[in-house]
């Protein structure tokens, strides 16, 4: 099981036509004891292009891999730091990682297509490097079709039905998502066609999403079928978020402007 918890903060400036973001995740996966910590910025700019906008942004994180912490004081505290069977003893895959992004976003009233690549540089601190490849580059490209549902400003519809198209590159793995998701003002569905290339698996899947206030959950599921054998991976995946500051909806007219809390 891996969990990860991820706060963000972004801010649009008018006068810079670009915005400024920040990031700091904590990743904890359970079976080898080890926390990921990753910090870091990103900046955007946006240039007009006819009906639409050109967004290029640029991104930096920092990421730490190290034993959980309550693991590590609890070791210390009993001299067993590195004595087995305490995990992950040497061999536990100890790195720093520079993490920089480029990402470049077109979004117009009809569609929205986007293309980011990742390249980082790491190296182990440890005596024993793992197997596991730091410098490995992840590349991702999407296409989405818009339903035009804003018009001046206004929310013309109740709901949105947007097909998307989701190409991903990382660790030797190529994978795509062709999906279509459906948006109402509380709830969000989507059905999709997912494939890994790479390990010939082909699977549909489906999410489910709650939207209250400023609380949004979503659940994916699916299943896989790989061609090489009869065999039936089922996958699952749950999110939580929470938009601050909160977004209310007219429950009459979900189609006028949303108000903010503060």
């Amino acid at each position: 099981m891996y969990n990860e918890f991820t706060l963000t903060y972004d801010k649009y400036s008018p006068e810079l036509e670009g915005g400024l973001g920040f990031y700091f995740r904590q990743g904890l996966i359970g079976d080898v004891n080890i926390n990921t910590t990753e910090l870091g910025m990103s900046v955007s700019k946006h240039f007009k292009i006819n009906k639409g906008y050109f967004i290029p942004s640029v991104n930096l994180n920092v990421q730490f891999a190290t034993k959980q912490w309550y693991v590590e004081m609890v070791d210390r505290m009993l001299n067993v730091e590195f004595t087995p069977p305490s995990p992950p003893g040497y061999d536990f895959p100890r790195y720093l990682k520079i993490k920089p992004r480029v990402g470049f976003l077109y979004d117009s009233p009809f569609f929205q297509a986007g293309f980011s690549a990742l390249f980082p540089f790491g190296r182990f601190i440890t005596d024993e490097e793992s197997t596991q490849n730091l410098n490995e580059p992840v590349f991702v490209m999407h296409v989405s079709q818009l339903s035009g549902g804003r018009k001046k400003g206004l929310v013309s519809k109740p709901y949105k039905l947007r097909p998307q198209l989701l190409l991903l590159y990382s660790n030797d793995i190529f994978m795509s998502r062709a999906e279509l998701n459906f948006e109402e003002v509380y709830n969000t569905y989507s059905i999709f066609i997912q494939n890994d290339f790479t390990q010939n698996l082909h699977g549909i899947g489906g999410t489910y999403g709650w939207k209250i206030n400023n609380f949004r959950l979503n659940i994916a599921a699916g299943m896989s079928v790989p061609v090489i054998s009869d065999n039936v991976t089922f996958f699952g995946e749950a999110t939580f978020g929470l938009i601050i500051p909160a977004v209310f909806y007219n429950e009459k007219n979900p189609w006028v402007p949303k108000k903010k809390l503060f």
